[in-house]
């Protein structure tokens, strides 16, 4: 039962330096007074480990590195996040462009067949003839060219020695002749 209250997994007197008691003819021994008991208790540290001890660790730099790196993840997820906003605002401009391309494209086909069925061919030409003065091409208009029989050429570039590429050419044209 007197375990049952006990809570050893907190109880830190275990780690307590304490002398011994020794029970002598069923008397418990004699409890050690305060101050022997912290006497007992005190660990002296030599002064290398005090004033180690003693020193700042330096967590700032730790610190300063904890708060980039948290600086660069949110800017990081903002950036993402207002890529995804700018990419949703232009895929909507495109799509409200792609329906007055349509739009457009209907009314163009149907102004061109409202205009192809009030002038037909032969209205164009009643419409040239009368108002435009325009007639059709007539046998006097024709000319016809006729060429010289004998054309020659002639060469230009004196037949010499030629330029340097001609001379690799003209070589491998004999090589392969």
């Amino acid at each position: 039962m007197a375990l049952r209250n006990r809570t050893e997994a907190y109880d830190l007197s275990f780690f307590e330096s304490r002398p011994l008691r020794v029970e002598v003819g069923g008397q418990p021994a004699a409890k050690p007074s305060k101050k022997q008991q912290n006497r007992n208790n005190v660990i002296e540290l030599p002064k290398k480990e005090l004033e180690r001890n003693r020193r700042r660790h330096p967590h700032s730099l730790r610190a300063v590195g904890v708060v980039c790196v948290l600086t660069l993840m949110l800017t990081i997820i903002g950036s993402v996040v207002f890529n995804q906003v700018q990419l949703n605002e232009l895929t909507t401009q495109i799509t409200q462009a792609e329906a007055q391309l349509s739009q457009a494209e209907s009314t163009h086909t149907q102004l061109q067949m409202r205009a192809s069925s009030s002038m037909t061919l032969s209205d164009v030409e009643e419409f040239a003839s009368e108002q435009l003065g325009m007639g059709k091409i007539g046998k006097n208009q024709v000319t016809y060219i006729t060429l010289t029989e004998g054309d020659q050429g002639s060469v230009v570039q004196p037949g010499g020695s030629g330029s340097l590429l001609d001379q690799i050419w003209a070589f491998f044209q004999g090589l392969l002749a």
